[in-house]
């Protein structure tokens, strides 16, 4: 309570959904260690990492990035065509289209239990849209551009 932490913006949607870091998270090593492993169980075949049942939204997992070759920690949000979906990466906060393929089950080494997710949520105080159909196109691109 009344704490100051000092953050980093890592992506914004709209004025109401922007993600933050805080300066002093350890996110590069953790990140290496969740791609060395995954990139390993992948490639020996570990069937650890394969789920059995299907995926819900809301579920968290790690997803595979093919255009980035990563691994990250993510959150289903929505089904789109199929056997793809959209997730949330829960560390940096940007959305991605992914396979169902290229969804992997978070281990307990990488779980929320043991580190939380780095990307904070937040937003613009006190800043509204204009009418009920919420921020413009426009209006989104001004705000990236002002924290960019």
């Amino acid at each position: 309570v009344n704490s100051t932490r000092e953050a980093t913006i890592c992506h914004v949607t709209n004025p109401h959904i922007i993600h933050v870091n805080l300066i002093d998270f350890p996110y590069p090593p953790f990140f290496q260690k969740l791609n060395a492993a995954y990139s390993m169980f992948v490639k020996t075949g570990n069937k650890v990492i394969e789920r059995d049942s299907t995926w819900n939204i809301g579920d968290i997992c790690v997803a595979f990035l093919p255009e980035d070759g990563l691994f990250i920690r993510a959150k289903i949000t929505s089904f789109e065509i199929p056997q793809s979906v959209k997730v949330l990466n829960i560390d940096q906060g940007r959305s991605s289209k992914v396979l169902l393929n290229d969804l992997k089950i978070l281990i307990e080494d990488f779980s929320l239990i043991r580190v939380p997710k780095f990307a904070l949520s937040c937003r613009l105080f006190d800043l509204v849209p204009l009418d009920e159909k919420g921020f413009t196109l426009e209006q989104n691109k001004k705000v990236r551009r002002f924290f960019q």
